[in-house]
């Protein structure tokens, strides 16, 4: 993150990547600050998924599916796993399943 002046305004300017290292680092040196954010554990993952799934009403998923699915998303940050969870919404809606009734939006 760094801040500069644009018209008497200051501006600050954000940038994100999973591969830090693939950063020039002529780049890199402009930035003041840096941030850096650690891929959920095992156990946030569980609790990621189990929040993700209480937004939907679901008969199918049990809570040893839930576990069995947060543990194949090594490396999947909550974004990555809420979008897997609108695709299987999507996907339940296109095969005709009511199994997957949403009770509020997942942003």
């Amino acid at each position: 993150m760094t801040s500069i002046q644009y018209h008497q305004q200051p501006i600050m300017i954000i940038g994100t990547t999973r591969h830090p290292k693939r950063i020039l680092p002529s780049i890199h040196r402009l930035f003041q600050d840096e941030i850096h954010l650690q891929i959920p554990t095992p156990q946030q993952r569980l609790i990621i998924m189990k929040n993700l799934c209480t937004a939907f009403h679901h008969s199918v998923l049990t809570d040893e599916d839930i576990l069995t699915l947060s543990s194949s998303a090594h490396a999947f940050i909550a974004a990555d796993m809420a979008r897997w969870c609108r695709l299987a919404e999507k996907n339940a809606i296109r095969s005709g399943s009511n199994t997957s009734k949403k009770k509020h939006e997942i942003i």
